[in-house]
């Protein structure tokens, strides 16, 4: 019942909700770490069942995720997420919120490197049983962006564009933005989607809606070909990543 350790953004809007004791609407969005690339909230439209707010999760409250009948489990009881701080639906998600949240849960913050690593998976509430109390760091800004606001960015080379934000492909192991899945049929031949990762991005330019990537125009075209419509297997992964040259994550 667990989904594909790979999934992209376009691909889980279907998915619905459901707390322990029902549900409570459909998965919307992510709120994503524009330093880190990883994935800090789950957005879910609740607009029939609490209307006027908005409801973020955090990924580590996801039990399992039923591919088959599309639909994400959530560890907590309706009534914790009804009574959570509530969030405007036109309200960004501000560090001061975020720490509403987190001691509202009773979790440590991600931004505590000592508590919430990306790179391991385990849970907030295991690790807030093994950790002494933390005070928050209200005076960091969080740099958290939905993701589905930034699909159809320009993604440009320092040789020009070269296509523009197609998707974003999580691994739903590690909760993390693993690639960016770029539209390049007017741009290179032969090729209609490109996956690039993303240690490759050297900035976002917000005001123009423009990335801008560390990679020449040969080596995207030269790379190992990408179907958009296949899975994304593991040993495409070790092709991809090595001619990159990067290291496989999972070693």
């Amino acid at each position: 019942m667990k989904l594909k350790r790979l999934v992209k953004l376009n691909d889980i809007k279907t998915y619905y909700c459901e707390a322990a004791d029902g549900k409570i609407g459909p998965y919307e969005d992510i709120y994503f770490d524009a330093y880190r690339f990883a994935v800090r909230f789950l957005v879910v439209d609740t607009q029939q069942w609490l209307p006027e707010r908005k409801v973020i999760l955090s990924p580590f409250t996801v039990g399992a995720i039923d591919d088959q009948n599309q639909l994400v489990y959530i560890e907590l009881a309706q009534h914790q997420i009804k009574n959570s701080p509530p969030l405007a639906t036109d309200q960004p998600v501000s560090r001061q919120y975020e720490e509403q949240y987190f001691k509202y849960y009773g979790w440590p913050p991600y931004w505590d490197s000592l508590s919430w690593p990306n790179t391991l998976r385990v849970r907030a509430s295991d690790i807030s049983a093994s950790l002494p109390h933390r005070t928050l760091s209200s005076h960091i800004e969080n740099h958290l962006h939905r993701a589905s606001k930034i699909l159809g960015y320009s993604v440009a080379l320092t040789e020009g564009p070269i296509g523009k934000l197609n998707d974003f492909v999580i691994d739903t192991h590690y909760w993390v933005v693993r690639y960016m899945e770029i539209d390049t049929r007017n741009w290179l031949d032969h090729k209609n989607f490109s996956l690039i990762t993303p240690s490759m991005i050297l900035g976002i330019d917000w005001p123009e809606k423009r990335i801008s990537v560390d990679v020449s125009r040969k080596t995207l075209q030269n790379a190992p070909p990408y179907d958009a419509n296949e899975p994304i297997s593991r040993d495409y992964e070790s092709r991809l990543l090595k001619y990159y040259g990067e290291v496989n994550y999972w070693k």
